[in-house]
C-alpha cells in the first residue's frame, strides 16, 4: 500500500488523508450494531461492568490506562472511548496503575449517545428523570459541592451526576426537589456489586 502511494504521486494526498483518518479511527472503540448504548446495573452495549479491566481492554485495544481525580488524590482507571459516549472504568486504590486482572469499583459514563433505562437519554431533563424513576437519594461525594450524585430506589446501583450550579444557597444540595426541571445529568455511575447503595429508599 505503501509504494502504491509513492508511485501515484497524484494519490499521495489521498493517502494521507485515509491514514490519518485510520488513526484517528483507531483511537475509539468499535461499537454495537445500535446507534445509541444502553446505560444498566450490568454495565454499558455489552460490554460488563464485573469484567476485568484486560477483558474490557481485549475488547477495545484502543482503551488506554488513566488516572481519575477526586478530593482526596487519584485513583487508576481505564478510559474506554466510542464516538458519541466514554466510559471510565474506575478502581478505588492507591496504585499508580490499573491492575488488569480486577474488576473496576464502578464505571463512569458520559456522553452525547448513551441511553438510559426507560428510553430516555442523558441528555434528559431532570424532571423527566424524576417523573419516571421515582423518589431519589442525594449524596455529596464531592467536597466542592460542584456535584451531587443520586440515586433513584428504582436504580440503586446506578447513580447519576448532576451539577450544583444554579441551586438555590438556602436549598439542600441533596433534596432532589432543589434542582430546576430542566437541570441536565452530567453522567451516570455503575456501581459494582461490591458497593454499597442507599438505605434511604
Amino acid at each position: 500500500m505503501v509504494a502504491l502511494c509513492v508511485v501515484a504521486v497524484g494519490l499521495t494526498g489521498l493517502c494521507e488523508k485515509k491514514s490519518s483518518a485510520a488513526i484517528q479511527a483507531s483511537a475509539f472503540c468499535r461499537r454495537g450494531p445500535h446507534d445509541t448504548m444502553l446505560v444498566t446495573d450490568r454495565g454499558v452495549d455489552g460490554l460488563g461492568v464485573d469484567w476485568p479491566l484486560k477483558r474490557l481492554r481485549d475488547r477495545c485495544p484502543a482503551a488506554r490506562d488513566t488516572l481519575y481525580a477526586w478530593a482526596e488524590g487519584s485513583y487508576p482507571a481505564l478510559q474506554i472511548s466510542f464516538r458519541g459516549a466514554t466510559i471510565l472504568a474506575v478502581q478505588a486504590s492507591d496504585a499508580g496503575q490499573p491492575d488488569l486482572s480486577a474488576p473496576a469499583d464502578f464505571w463512569i459514563v458520559s456522553g452525547d449517545s448513551v441511553r438510559l433505562p426507560s428510553q430516555l437519554s442523558l441528555k434528559a431533563k431532570w424532571a423527566a428523570l424524576r417523573s419516571a424513576y421515582g423518589g431519589a437519594v442525594g449524596q455529596a461525594l464531592d467536597e466542592s459541592l460542584e456535584t451531587i450524585d443520586f440515586t433513584f430506589c428504582a436504580l440503586p446501583r446506578l447513580r447519576f451526576r448532576i451539577s450544583a450550579a444554579g441551586v438555590d444557597s438556602t436549598a439542600s444540595l441533596t433534596d432532589p426537589a432543589s434542582y430546576p426541571d430542566s437541570a441536565h445529568v452530567r453522567a451516570v455511575l455503575i456501581l459494582t456489586k461490591g458497593n454499597s447503595v442507599p438505605s434511604r429508599c
